[in-house]
């Protein structure tokens, strides 16, 4: 069961076609996001809605975010995105997008603990 309990939020433009619940990374832009791709992807917030390239929306920054996950999650690991901006599993050099808060698999809609950009990475020192 996911939850809800944001603390910052941010309206952003969002460059690139995004579901509910995916990570976003920072765009080419200030006040621009995107879709993060990649295990390599600074965090930037969270997708609360489905959006198109160029809609704005607010964005999760920091607190805790319904996110979906790309694998087996247990609570308490450092999640990084998958290629889809789901939430998996983060190893030594990936950036850490934030900390899950419930257990799920494949598919669930969990729940994230953001910290915004410069969260501790999977050894527990920023850019780890």
């Amino acid at each position: 069961m996911s939850q809800l309990f944001p603390v910052l939020e941010q309206t952003a433009k969002i460059t690139t076609n995004v579901e509910a619940n995916r990570l976003l990374k920072f765009a080419s832009a200030d006040g621009e996001m995107a879709l993060a791709t990649s295990a390599a992807d600074l965090p930037a917030a969270i997708s609360r809605r489905k959006r198109s390239a160029g809609d704005r929306d607010d964005v999760g920054v920091i607190g805790i975010f319904p996110c979906e996950y790309g694998g087996n999650v247990t609570r308490g690991q450092r999640l990084t995105s998958d290629a889809s901006g789901r939430g998996v599993l983060a190893t030594a050099g990936d950036e850490v997008h934030g900390i899950a808060w419930e257990s799920g698999v494949l598919g669930t809609i969990g729940s994230i603990l953001k910290g915004g950009p410069g969260m501790p990475g999977p050894q527990g020192e920023p850019g780890e």
